[in-house]
């Protein structure tokens, strides 16, 4: 981001962390919706908010039912969502409260090596901002899982994550939404 003076003519702090982080799940994400008004989507914002197929390699999610029907494991879901929603959240805060400093420290160095599996050597810096946010949350997993807020084995909040990384950038691509769309159309004007 820029950096801004304060009244007094000096550098004022840059924040660590900024923004949040979307991730989408709808039939339709971001850069259907920017099209659908005649805009197209800068790669910038593709990298906030994030479009993550629910189909990521093992069949869609309602394909594994685990030998239920549709519906009932429909049902199950919403039931267990209910169930659950904001449970871990209260003990997670005071986790990171009470051990503020270290906390701090230890995510962000999970977080920075998370983004190296994530993102091998690229300059594309779009693919390095989304694997930073997809590292964060990543991180953030894992501590949920060390203090036994999840019921999952250590580096199962990694390997969901890379799987939902790697079905959003499936070639770790090395060349920006700009480039990508700048190919296109020449593809387009050139081949019609």
């Amino acid at each position: 981001g820029k950096i801004r003076r304060d009244k007094a003519g000096a550098l004022q702090e840059t924040p660590e962390w900024q923004g949040l982080l979307f991730l989408s799940s709808g039939e339709k994400d971001l850069s259907g919706y920017i099209e659908e008004s005649g805009a197209e989507a800068t790669g910038g914002q593709n990298v906030r908010m994030v479009s993550i197929p629910a189909d990521v390699g093992n069949g869609s999610l309602y394909e594994q039912t685990k030998g239920t029907t549709h519906g009932e494991f429909a049902r199950k879901m919403k039931q267990s969502y209910e169930d659950n929603h904001g449970t871990a959240l209260p003990p997670y805060i005071t986790h990171i409260v009470n051990n503020k400093q270290l906390t701090k420290i230890a995510l962000k160095n999970e977080a920075d090596r998370i983004k190296d599996l994530l993102c091998v050597a690229t300059d594309n810096r779009q693919l390095q901002r989304a694997a930073h946010r997809f590292a964060a949350v990543a991180a953030a997993l894992e501590l949920a899982i060390e203090i036994d807020l999840l019921p999952y084995p250590k580096g199962h909040g990694i390997w969901a994550v890379q799987t939902c990384f790697t079905a959003c950038h499936p070639d770790n691509a090395s060349e920006t939404t700009e480039q990508v769309k700048t190919r296109n159309h020449m593809q387009t004007w050139f081949f019609k």
